[in-house]
């Protein structure tokens, strides 16, 4: 250290001298003739270096470093959320943020840098918390309920006109136009916010008094389906904490119906609550729902019908007979209104929950996605400030797109790469026979593999990956076309971390000629590729084309910003299904004798030449002859 001086330069730049007989070693060191640029492109020597020049080539770049900052728009951090980084080698680089939403990723080369960001690790909290009901009366009286259907309201009694006939005031004709005349009916309905101890917003309890009416109202012409969806809606919203969240959630799948997906549903809810968005819905439980929206349908009808009871009897004290009996009715029609709805809304409950299912990932959503380069020579790669994904927030501008890696322009028309990817890693060159097996398990609800309904002993049945591993495996490929197709696929698998054990890319296949022979269904058995017919190729082939396909269709618009991690997923199943067809119709031959089990085929060939054995093939379990099906994916 002695004779070597250091300090700054206006407070922008750092300098160091030094006297001729100390050595400055390391790369990148300048010599003494060198010049470095500073901050403000001021310019320095650094006197009394005599080291070497070092010529920094491409092998001998340094690694780099990306520092992340993840947050909500409000500034808070996104706790622990996952993280994948895909460089341009190809690697990819997982791990997990700190609780502050911060990381550091070291070693990372010179180039394109894919970056995928995951949920927030918290259980879901509500940003806003339901208000207490200002007007609810615990255990009311009928005195309680009088008091609260004429509060701020004129006395109605004497303003009833009397119709003749007690049956035109039963329901539609006692509520009038619900919107603008305040019928005794109404107020009735109106008793029903006394039964919510939690409010979400000031119009809920107005919203229940209006979707009860909607049952009896003769001018509401719309289907009976659509005011329990409606009336669904509403009583989710009571449900204490997650009532608003639920609420939400219902109101955006009505809304958008078969366009909703699930980069939007998950953004929609992070605007309204901070935590894993996307576990909170998978966890969402439709039978608890219902028991919840029972107990509080329960409670609101009760203290409609006490108030109803109770306008009877002051009716009868009047003499306004005719009002009395109405009531009567009214209240009648409400016990077989309750009695009716276990269906209708069963029916309700489990549409949402259908497309919840649809939507909800096969892999952990992307919260936050994007490309960036890190230019080789460079100090260090950088920082990366990201905001999560909510629905009023505009999204981030890409350098170029991760789906068709189009490069994307100040002011042009952006391929949304935000909305595709996932922080977990994709299965696509282990794949694995006992993993696929374990999937048909918990979807079959089986045991273990012997409980399959062809099992007769070891091997009997085999589980086969329609897409197979090898169509990732680029060592594989024979000619260039086709190396490059696999190229793509593996770059689209690693963006959306398909999985090719999932129980949507598999089918259970006879391993015995016997079996086969008896149930007349494909063979499983062996290599799949062969100088006549390469699995493999042709399954690279289809995939590729289904994918491409579809990411085309969307960049002729000009942007794939419509395509999302689910999306690219769906494609590989819906090619999955395609192989699917093509094995179980004797289309395609993955054994050298598939052609043999064809039943189409006459005379019908088999096991052996025109083989007319019924083999005796013993199901394990049941002790009985194996029953035949028609194949199923994941069966």
């Amino acid at each position: 250290k002695k004779g070597v001086a250091s300090g700054t330069i206006e407070a922008e730049a750092k300098f160091i001298s030094a006297s001729p007989t100390v050595k400055f070693e390391g790369k990148g060191v300048c010599r003494l003739s060198d010049q470095m640029t500073m901050n403000k492109a001021n310019t320095m020597c650094l006197g009394g270096a005599q080291n070497p020049s070092v010529s920094v080539t491409e092998a001998d770049d340094g690694t780099f470093t990306i520092d992340i900052d993840y947050r909500y728009p409000d500034g808070d951090p996104v706790y622990k959320a996952d993280f994948k980084i895909i460089d341009s080698t190809g690697t990819e680089h997982v791990g997990t943020l700190s609780d502050k939403g911060k990381g550091t990723i070291t070693g990372l080369p010179a180039g394109s840098i894919s970056l995928f960001l995951g949920e927030d690790k918290r259980d879901i909290e509500p940003i806003q918390k339901p208000q207490p009901n200002k007007d609810y009366l615990e255990l009311p009286g009928p005195l309680d309920l009088v008091e609260f259907a004429g509060r701020g309201l004129v006395e109605y009694w004497d303003a009833v006109e009397m119709p003749s006939d007690y049956s035109q005031w039963a329901w539609g004709a006692i509520m009038g136009d619900f919107n603008q005349d305040r019928s005794a009916g109404q107020i009735a309905f109106d008793s029903a916010v006394t039964a919510i101890p939690f409010i979400d917003q000031i119009g809920d309890g107005r919203d229940i008094s209006a979707n009860l009416y909607a049952f009896y109202n003769a001018d509401d012409i719309r289907e009976d389906k659509e005011k329990y969806t409606d009336l669904v809606i509403t009583l989710v919203g009571f449900i204490p904490t997650a009532g608003s969240l639920i609420k939400g959630l219902f109101k955006e799948l009505k809304i958008l119906g078969k366009a909703a997906d699930l980069d939007m549903i998950a953004a929609f809810l992070r605007a309204g609550a901070k935590g894993d968005v996307v576990k909170w819905m998978q966890s969402l439980d439709m039978s608890v729902i219902k028991n919840d929206i029972y107990g509080q349908l329960d409670d609101i009808t009760k203290q409609v019908k006490t108030l109803m009871d109770t306008l009877e009897q002051e009716s009868r004290k009047r003499g306004y007979t005719v009002v009395a009996d109405a009531y009567k009715r009214c209240v009648e029609q409400l016990d077989d209104f309750f009695k009716k709805a276990d269906g209708p809304i069963s029916k309700v409950l489990s549409d949402f929950d259908d497309r919840l299912k649809m939507i909800l990932p096969e892999a952990p959503l992307v919260t936050s996605g994007t490309s960036f380069s890190i230019s080789a020579g460079t100090a260090q790669g950088g920082g990366k400030a990201e905001v999560i994904k909510t629905r009023n927030k505009t999204k981030k501008k890409t350098d170029t797109c991760p789906l068709c890696n189009k490069k994307i322009g100040k002011g042009k028309k952006e391929c949304e790469g935000a909305k595709v990817g996932s922080i977990s890693k994709a299965v696509m060159d282990d794949g694995s026979s006992q993993k696929l097996w374990k999937e048909f398990e918990i979807r079959n609800g089986w045991r273990d593999k012997t409980e399959h309904p062809w099992w007769h002993g070891a091997g009997a049945v085999q589980a086969h990956h329609l897409i197979p591993k090898n169509a990732f495996k680029l060592k594989n490929a024979k000619s260039k076309q086709t190396k490059e197709k696999m190229m793509f696929l593996r770059r689209i698998a690693q963006t959306c971390a398909y999985n090719i054990d999932f129980w949507k890319n598999g089918i259970g296949l006879p391993n015995k000629k016997e079996t086969a022979c008896f149930l007349r269904k494909p063979r499983h058995a062996g290599g799949h590729d062969r100088n006549e017919f390469n699995y493999t190729n042709e399954c690279v082939k289809l995939v590729h084309d289904k994918l491409s396909s579809d990411i085309k269709k969307r960049t002729k618009e000009g942007s794939c910003s419509k395509t999302t991690n689910s999306s690219l997923i769906m494609k590989f199943n819906e090619s999955s299904k395609n192989i699917f067809d093509n094995i179980a119709d004797f289309i395609w031959f993955i054994t050298r004798d598939g052609k043999n089990y064809d039943p189409k085929v006459e005379p019908y060939v088999g096991c052996s030449s025109n083989c007319k054995k019924i083999h005796p093939i013993i199901n394990i379990n049941t002790k009985r002859q194996i029953e035949n099906y028609d194949l199923e994916i994941g069966k």
